[in-house]
């Protein structure tokens, strides 16, 4: 009977073992994924997201405003060098007549990747024609944001070029 009983004991249940190595697994699992997430977080975040909700309603009539006045711009743009891009926009109204005299800036933004956003102007070189060149630093994708201020109104626009190679 002593026997019997030696056996037994020396028979171990694996059943630790294999809870122990399943919960292993999970955390190694959990470890890779959280230093994944923190090692790709660009650091991209709305800045004053309360400010912006309380101007929701003002941004939303503006843009009823923009449609009704019936402006369209048409950009143009050529890569002139790496990197360096020659933009032509034409701005007219609603019955087709060219805008002269606005204040027209373009803010060049970077959609994926913080601190290279920057801002531009564009003047004005025929009747309702405007130009400027950019140099851009890094190729890729940009959103362009055409902000043209004008004694009958405001017109924003915003469209996206890839730059590359």
């Amino acid at each position: 009977m002593s026997i019997a009983i030696d056996q037994k004991l020396k028979k171990k249940s694996k059943i630790p073992y294999i809870f122990v190595a399943f919960f292993g697994v999970v955390l190694a699992v959990n470890v890779v994924f959280v230093t994944f997430a923190l090692s790709t977080w660009t650091g991209l975040e709305t800045e004053n997201p309360y400010i912006k909700g309380i101007n929701y309603n003002e941004s939303l009539k503006a843009a009823a405003e923009q449609q009704a006045r019936g402006w369209v711009s048409k950009m143009d743009w050529k890569l002139l060098e790496t990197q360096k891009v020659g933009f032509t926009i034409n701005l007219k109204d609603k019955e087709g007549a060219v805008i002269t005299g606005a204040d027209f800036r373009l803010l060049l933004l970077r959609p994926t990747t913080t601190g290279y956003d920057s801002e531009t102007t564009l003047l004005e070189t025929s009747n309702g024609q405007y130009e400027g060149i950019v140099t851009f630093p890094l190729p890729g994708i940009w959103d362009i944001k055409q902000v043209i201020e004008h004694t009958d109104g405001t017109y924003q626009s915003v469209e996206r070029i890839n730059l590359s190679k």
